[in-house]
């Protein structure tokens, strides 16, 4: 059985680009998805523009972020932070700086896989790992066995067995599933806004009635139906008075509480 350097299982960003990195290195590389297509929550779609939650202690690695995007194509690097971010009950988002790759995930993404799918020493296969073994190296097994001396999961995994060192571990599983929805509105009516949040990372709206009851209804669906909404327009060719929005959506109720709260 062939033994590889480095195993990913999972093709998240952080992988593939880690994993094209190394590829420049004399190492064996083998990357694993269950999916057809590579990407993970970062898949190619016209309705998402991925965002990059950095708090204060993490900003130092901006730079090295940059370093490495620069790698893949010197066009791509991380924009922000994002200035005009809300949250639902009208106040500034603060938790955390928000930034995004300047010419969306989707060009970067594409670019990435492209390359990597060049790299002789990158083998890529689709299985679904089950179970994993450790003893002088790692042992993956799913519809095939795999051997390898270093390996990176995602949390996003379900497998039904670890075994490391003769001890047994469970794998805690983390099933995400988002809908995303891609708006075109024309209007010259809607205010500057990067991004408005409902529920995200270090923010959850707790439904105070700071607003008229018209408008605490309105914030109420919006809350309901929406985890955020992004600005996107600067990443498309522009139209006169259109502007263009990324929305990770809680249920299909979204598109009827927007139009109230833009008034469209």
């Amino acid at each position: 059985m062939k033994k590889y350097d480095v195993i990913y299982v999972s093709s998240n960003i952080s992988f593939l680009l880690d994993c094209y990195i190394n590829s420049f290195k004399d190492l064996e590389l083998l990357l694993i998805d269950r999916e057809d297509n590579l990407g993970g929550a970062w898949q190619i779609s016209d309705a998402r523009v991925h965002l990059q939650w950095v708090s204060d202690e993490h900003k130092k690695y901006i730079d090295d972020i940059n370093r490495d995007l620069k790698k893949v194509s010197n066009r791509f690097d991380i924009k922000g932070p994002l200035k005009n971010v809300k949250t639902i009950d009208d106040s500034v988002y603060t938790d955390y700086s928000l930034y995004h790759i300047n010419l969306g995930s989707n060009l970067f993404m594409e670019e990435l896989i492209k390359k990597i799918k060049l790299r002789k020493n990158v083998k890529i296969v689709k299985d679904d790992i089950k179970e994993i073994k450790k003893e002088n190296d790692f042992t993956l097994v799913g519809k095939e066995t795999y051997n390898g001396e270093k390996l990176y999961l995602t949390n996003n995994l379900k497998i039904d067995k670890i075994i490391l060192d003769e001890n047994e571990y469970k794998f805690r599983y983390h099933k995400k599933k988002y809908n995303h929805l891609f708006i075109e509105v024309h209007s010259k009516r809607i205010k500057e806004l990067d991004i408005l949040l409902c529920e995200a990372n270090g923010f959850k709206w707790g439904g105070n009635k700071n607003f008229s009851i018209e408008k605490q209804k309105i914030h109420q669906d919006l809350y309901n139906s929406l985890f955020f909404i992004i600005n996107v327009t600067e990443l498309y060719p522009l139209k006169k008075d259109t502007q263009l929005f990324s929305c990770r959506v809680k249920n299909e109720g979204f598109i009827e509480y927007f139009k109230k709260v833009f008034n469209i």
